[in-house]
Formats: structure tokens, sequence, C-alpha cells
């Protein structure tokens, strides 16, 4: 286990700035998800930390020894670093437990690390099968176990699971997250799944352009976004422009309690709101309700539903609603709001 540590981290390729002065902190023992769309620098920040690529400025840390910086640089194979690319890559021509054990030393093997790593990741019986009679989820089990046989200071994975069917990859995920959290792993996953990253790291750090914009637990990214980009990327929004007067903003939702992401009252004056769907609570249209809406759409996913709502004023919202609701599309409902709102300055809307 090791703590990784960044400071000032910047690469460039040509003129595109892929890393823009990376600051980050990853508690040993810890996984932390880096999350952003494609083409944010996730994988170049991977590979600077793996050695792949040497940043511009800046310096990197393993466990407070310095292994990258202007003066100083540390080759991969001695980082102790464990990579888990997106697709396995095993050797085809090895059984199982040769992919496991390759580049274990003699004695580490003799010791039972490989079994002990194929324990790890519920593979404990497939030593001796090929990499071809494997599924898509196996293979990408036992190259969490590869990575994590010599017990590196720290485990990098480059989306794993993003080459995996839907209905496989949050069992997958979930057992690599517990194998790493069982053998005490660092770890460092990047990804552009929201979900994933919320749902299987300690802590996410979200990065936008080259840089990380915010670092926080997945509860508190979620309900305490930085800013309006961030409030967007993580998860379903409402946006709202809206005119706030002590506190309070008008809308067509009726008057609500707003705060900003660090708890203040935002100052008097127009701003965006952003509220979550799971707020949006609607009852059946009945007189003496005044902030009626329409349902205009619908996408169904089983275990609830999101209704896309036209709102009095025309402003479009969505409601998150359980399976059973059956409001149909163009019934006129009543909404309210559960708790505050979180304001921003008004940047263009996401």
């Amino acid at each position: 286990m090791s703590d990784v540590t960044l400071r000032e981290v910047s690469k460039s390729f040509g003129s595109h700035v892929a890393v823009d002065r990376v600051d980050l902190d990853v508690r040993s023992g810890t996984t932390t998800a880096v999350l952003g769309p494609s083409g944010c620098g996730k994988t170049t920040l991977l590979r600077l930390i793996a050695g792949f690529e040497r940043p511009e400025a800046g310096n990197i840390a393993l466990d407070g020894l310095v292994v990258d910086s202007p003066e100083r640089w540390t080759p991969p194979e001695r980082r102790r670093i464990g990579i888990v690319p997106q697709e396995g890559a095993l050797f085809p021509h090895l059984n199982v437990a040769r992919n496991v054990g390759y580049g274990l030393g003699r004695m580490q093997r003799r010791r039972g690390r490989v079994d002990e790593a194929l324990s790890l990741v519920g593979l404990a019986d497939s030593g001796s099968r090929m990499p071809h009679e494997l599924s898509g989820g196996q293979q990408q089990r036992v190259a969490v176990a590869r990575a994590l046989a010599p017990r590196p200071a720290v485990v990098l994975l480059d989306e794993p699971f993003s080459a995996l069917d839907a209905p496989l990859r949050a069992g997958i995920r979930a057992d690599v997250v517990r194998a790493l959290r069982t053998d005490g792993a660092t770890a460092i996953l990047v990804t552009h799944d929201q979900a994933e990253a919320l749902s299987v790291a300690d802590t996410v750090a979200v990065m936008r352009e080259g840089t990380i914009v915010q670092v926080a637990t997945p509860t508190a990214l979620y309900r305490r976004p930085s800013d309006i980009q961030v409030a967007c990327f993580v998860g379903d929004a409402v946006v709202l422009d809206v005119a706030i007067s002590d506190g309070v903003a008008s809308t067509a939702l009726g008057p609500l309690t707003v705060r900003r992401s660090d708890g203040t009252v935002p100052p008097n004056g127009t701003a965006q709101v952003m509220l979550r769907p799971e707020q949006l609570v609607l009852t059946a249209d009945t007189s003496g309700n005044t902030t009626n809406a329409t349902i205009v759409g619908r996408d169904y996913y089983g275990h609830d539903a999101l209704l896309r709502l036209r709102l009095s004023d025309g402003t479009s919202a969505c409601a998150r609603v359980g399976p059973a609701s059956d409001k149909p599309v163009d019934a006129q409902v009543a909404v309210s709001v559960l708790g505050e709102a979180m304001a921003f300055d008004s940047p263009p809307t996401c």
C-alpha cells in the first residue's frame, strides 16, 4: 500500500495541453475514481503515474518518495505499480495460473501467491483454464489478479469494465473492488461512467479539460457539486434560471430555499439553481395547486422511471418516480420540491 501525491503536474502533446497543473492526493488503501468525459486527460494522468509518460512540470510521489520531477525519474518497472487495462490483455498461450504468476519470483509462486490472488477475484479453481475458455468478465478478473499478485504499491485501472456487457458490469466491478479492498490495495480507477465512479470509489476526482475541478466523496460530489457543469455531469439535474432574494429563489416550482455548495446563502440577484430529479414529487392535478406541470415524456428503467416535464412557465424539468407510477404522457400533475436547491453563479447552462 502507498499514498499517491501529485503536485502541479502538467503534460502537453504539441499544442494540446492534456494535463494542466493537477493536484491529487490518494490515501493508502483507498480507491479513487478519476471521472471525466473522453479526451479530458484521464488516461494521460494514469500513464504519468505509471511512468509511461513524463510530466513537463510538477512532481509525483509514491508513499512520500518522489518518482517523477524535473530532476528525477523512476522507470515504470521500479515503481511497484500494477496495471489493469481496458481489456484483460492476457497471454493467450499461457493458462490462467501462469498469466497471474507472470513476473512473480519463484519464491512468491512457491508461497502460493497465485492461488491467493485468484481466490481474491473468485477464480480459485480456474488456474488450469486457458484465456479463450473464459468469459470477458472472467478475463478481467484474471487481469486484476495478475495486477495484485506482486502486491504492488498502487493498482491503476484504465476503464477496465467498459468492454463488458451492461448486465455483467455491476457485478464484476463489485467483485473487483471487493478484491482490492480485501488485499488492502491503493487503487486509481479511470472512468467516464458516473454510476461506476459513485458506486465503487471512496473518493471521486472530476476531471475537465486537463484539470481536476473537484475532489470529494461520492455523496458530497452528488449533493454538493462545485459548479453547474459538475452537477450535470455526475447525474441527472434540473437546472433553473432564477432570481434570489434573501436565500429564496422564485421559480415555476414555487419558492425554493437555496444554498451554495459550501452551505452559505447566495447573494441577491440572478443565478442558476440545481435540483436532483428525486427531489421533485408529483401528485395528480387537483384544484388549489399552483405548481402544475405537464408530462411530456417518460424513460422507463425497470427499477424507476424518469418523467420529462414542461413546467407552467415552459421550463423543462425531470422527476424520478418509482416503477409503479402510472402517470401517462400529457397528464397534468402538481409538483412539489423536497429539500433545498443548490445555487450557482450563472455560467452557460449544461
